[in-house]
Parts: C-alpha cells; structure tokens; sequence
C-alpha cells in the first residue's frame, strides 16, 4: 500500500503483488524471475537465457513467465524425442 499526500488530503494506492509457483518433481518452487526458472531447469539454463532476454519482463511480468515456462515445456518435449 502508498500512501498519496495532496490538497489536504490522503489517498490510499493499494498494489497487486501476484505470486506465482510451479510444482515439479514433487515439490512446489517459488517463482519470480527466470534464474528461479534456471533454478529448476539448469539442464536448460543455455536455451533458457539465449530464447528468453531478460529485457522482455519488463513489457509485462506474468506473460513474460507464463511464455518462459511454455518454452520450457516445448524444450522437454524436444528432449524427449530425442531419448525416443
């Protein structure tokens, strides 16, 4: 919450702080950047970094995540095309 001041009077700005998590491998990781992403994929860290700059968040937050992490799915799937 800010707190406004102006004209005698107080205006109260309430922000929204969302959180987000991904539940992998039997456990829940906090996520709010992309090196939490990395964190959980270091097999991908390369790709993730070279796909995902990291001045793309700065458009908007939760799209830049929610297309990281389905860039992360699609990689899984490539690897797993590949063992096949």
């Amino acid at each position: 919450m800010r707190e406004k001041y102006g004209d005698k009077r107080v205006f109260h700005e309430f922000v929204d702080k969302n959180e987000y998590f991904l539940f992998y491998q039997n456990q829940y990781h906090s996520i709010s950047s992309r090196g939490d992403i990395v964190k959980v994929f270091p097999d991908f860290a390369m790709k993730i970094k070279k796909q995902f700059p990291k001045y793309r968040r700065k458009l908007n937050e939760e799209e830049y995540l929610v297309t990281l992490l389905n860039g992360v799915h699609l990689m899984f799937e490539e690897k797993l095309k590949v063992i096949e």
